[in-house]
């Protein structure tokens, strides 16, 4: 009776660890917007920059084809391999922005900007 009741319970232990670990290889493909594919990520989801500064974002997974800040915000974007550069202009506005990353097959991406003056007040 024992060795039935063990051999239910390890049973039941491997189709949770086997439903668990199913779970985790659904999480990496993209959903929504009807694309299929990877998802876009990177190194930061929000950074920090001061105006006159810049910053590399490294492409975690995926491939960045085009990146786009928002008009007349000071904010500039480009893609250079698997990194994106994002700048403040010396008359960048203050605020978050959202830098949108396009992806090929992987699904598109969006990365938060602040702009803050420096500590200096400059």
């Amino acid at each position: 009776m024992r060795g039935i009741i063990g051999s239910m319970f390890l049973c039941g232990m491997l189709t949770l660890l086997a439903i668990a670990g199913c779970d985790k290889a659904s999480d990496k493909k993209g959903s929504g917007s009807g694309q299929g594919g990877d998802v876009l990520l990177f190194e930061y989801e929000e950074i920090d920059l001061i105006p006159g500064a810049e910053k590399q974002v490294k492409v975690k997974s995926g491939k960045a084809e085009t990146a786009e800040a928002p008009p007349d915000s000071g904010v500039t974007a480009k893609v250079e391999g698997d990194k994106l550069t994002i700048a403040a202009g010396k008359d960048a506005k203050e605020g978050t922005h959202e830098v949108k990353v396009k992806g090929g097959k992987a699904k598109d991406a969006t990365i938060k900007v602040k702009v803050k003056k420096d500590a200096a007040g400059k």
